[in-house]
């Protein structure tokens, strides 16, 4: 179905809002409006092209691959995910394009698809985005395929974690959401959320990474608060804090 003139944050007002508290200022857009600014999708090769040359040399080969996977696929995984867990819709992410620079931004072809199964289906058209996206990177790039995918599964599991954090799930509806986004990617084992507790007697929840972003070789006394390279107590209390100090909607 092709998208109207109507802005998308009154067709999809569960999925703006969230996208407004996650990433202020992400901008929704839709065809046939004409986007201001470099938008691309998930094959262009150009683009991949130019996020690596952004990147630089810094850190390494492996970093810089890594570092292009991330910035090429973030997109995808937090619309698809949040589309499909606000509003029940799987969004055609393989079809979409992005904006790769701040403010960021979705401009979608299509209006999501109203489904049954709708993180099946949502998983289905992110595969066939970052699947699209390893090829033409991996022409460009030697990267690790299953790195490329566990880094996938802590960005699935960490666009959940953050909405729970918002306020907008439960502990228990992410826990569930979390099993059903792996198993629906394939990526079952490669990241989790383990529960937490918290100081005043209710439950969190933290991301337990299985694979380092390497982003510490361009930045050497930068470690992420989730890297598992740190200490796993250290990653545990640094979550904690997370959710202690982020005020709710």
């Amino acid at each position: 179905m092709g998208c109207e003139s109507l802005p998308l944050s009154a067709k999809l007002p569960r999925l703006a809002r969230e996208l407004a508290a996650y990433l202020p200022g992400y901008s929704l857009q839709a065809e046939p409006a004409r986007p201001v600014g470099n938008w691309a999708n998930c094959a262009d090769v150009a683009h991949v092209e130019e996020v690596i040359a952004t990147i630089g040399t810094r850190g390494g080969d492996a970093y810089v691959a890594m570092r292009a996977w991330n910035v090429l696929t973030w997109q995808s995984v937090l619309i698809a995910v949040l589309c499909a867990e606000a509003e029940g819709q799987a969004a055609r992410v393989d079809r979409a394009r992005y904006l790769g620079q701040a403010p960021f931004g979705c401009c979608l072809n299509f209006l999501p698809d109203q489904v049954a199964d709708v993180r099946s289906v949502a998983a289905t058209y992110l595969i066939r985005s970052i699947e699209a996206t390893f090829d033409i990177l991996s022409e460009c790039l030697r990267i690790r395929p299953e790195l490329a995918r566990r880094q996938i599964a802590d960005r699935v599991l960490g666009v959940l974690h953050r909405r729970a954090r918002l306020g907008f799930a439960s502990v228990a509806k992410t826990k569930s959401a979390a099993k059903a986004w792996l198993a629906a990617l394939s990526l079952d084992g490669l990241s989790t959320l383990d529960p937490t507790p918290l100081e005043d007697g209710s439950e969190g929840l933290w991301l337990c990474r299985r694979s380092c972003c390497l982003e510490y070789r361009a930045t050497p006394d930068f470690l992420c608060a989730t890297c598992p390279r740190r200490d796993r107590t250290d990653r545990v209390a640094l979550s904690q804090e997370e959710w202690r100090t982020h005020v709710r909607p």
